[in-house]
């Protein structure tokens, strides 16, 4: 993972860990979306070992802990670290925190894992292809890849102005250069950082050439806001202000209105059938 995306999460985890609200009793697979509760990807984690690739601030580790799993959280960013570590201690579960890149799993070389999650953490690495080997070298055999990432049709696109009205405009889809966004950290530093977009062709062929076969691909429709309990809203898995408003004026954040009609996360749950041998290139 790049050194951008450790400096930008460093920068900002902080902040981020305030705004989001992210369940300590379910896996979250994206914003206002069902969790795994709902979803069923894993199937029944309790004595699995389960290594989570961008675990961030910990909540998807510490819930699978809590569901019986043995786990192992990786991440880049330090801080989002610090604060996983915290939280596990407060939740009175007994997680392995590791900071590392996704890119390079060669300290874990000696270890298999049943389970690899990861969610929303894709879209900071740019050799996707990398990560598959990575991945398949450190799963037993048969063992599980589910990941959530950014859809393609999300990430090809951008908020801009036009003729004074805030829309949502789609570039072009095959276009795989980076999108530059620009961040602002708790000492309103602005710091660049890429995220990478492959179509959803290259994430499939991606994951055949590095000994996985594609079992689901999962395109979760947010929940019906307008129709939910405050309970029930309290109840999702993955959740921010911004998320949840209907229409928004904001030019700097998404309204629910687009993601009700552009997926906002893709999921993939993917079956290692080979192994690749020892080349981690």
């Amino acid at each position: 993972m790049s050194d951008e995306a450790r400096r930008a999460w460093n920068a900002v985890s902080e902040w981020y860990q305030r705004k989001v609200t992210i369940s300590l009793e379910d896996v979250h697979y994206g914003p206002i979306s069902p969790g795994e509760r709902e979803l069923h990807l894993l199937g029944d984690v309790s004595g699995r070992r389960v290594l989570e690739l961008g675990c961030g601030g910990g909540q998807n580790s510490i819930v699978l802990s809590k569901w019986g799993a043995h786990v192992t959280g990786l991440d880049v960013s330090e801080r989002q670290l610090d604060h996983a570590r915290k939280l596990a201690e407060e939740e009175k579960v007994d997680v392995r925190f590791l900071h590392g890149s996704m890119e390079d799993l060669a300290p874990l070389a000696r270890q298999r894992f049943d389970i690899v999650l990861s969610s929303h953490a894709l879209q900071f690495v740019e050799d996707w292809g990398r990560v598959f080997r990575e991945v398949n070298a450190v799963l037993n055999p048969e063992g599980l890849f589910v990941f959530a990432m950014s859809h393609p049709v999300l990430s090809s696109g951008r908020w801009t102005i036009m003729e004074g009205r805030k829309v949502f405009v789609l570039r072009d889809y095959f276009d795989d250069a980076p999108e530059i966004e620009t961040w602002v950290g708790e000492a309103q530093e602005k710091i660049e950082i890429p995220l990478y977009h492959h179509t959803v062709q290259d994430t499939f062929d991606l994951l055949l050439e590095s000994g996985f076969r594609v079992e689901r691909i999962v395109e979760p429709m947010p929940y019906p806001l307008k129709e939910m309990s405050e309970e029930e809203r309290r109840g999702m898995p993955y959740t921010a202000e911004e998320y949840e408003r209907l229409k928004s004026d904001d030019l700097e954040e998404p309204g629910y209105e687009l993601w009700k009609r552009l997926p906002y996360t893709m999921i993939f749950k993917a079956r290692k059938t080979r192994s690749l041998g020892q080349d981690r290139g």
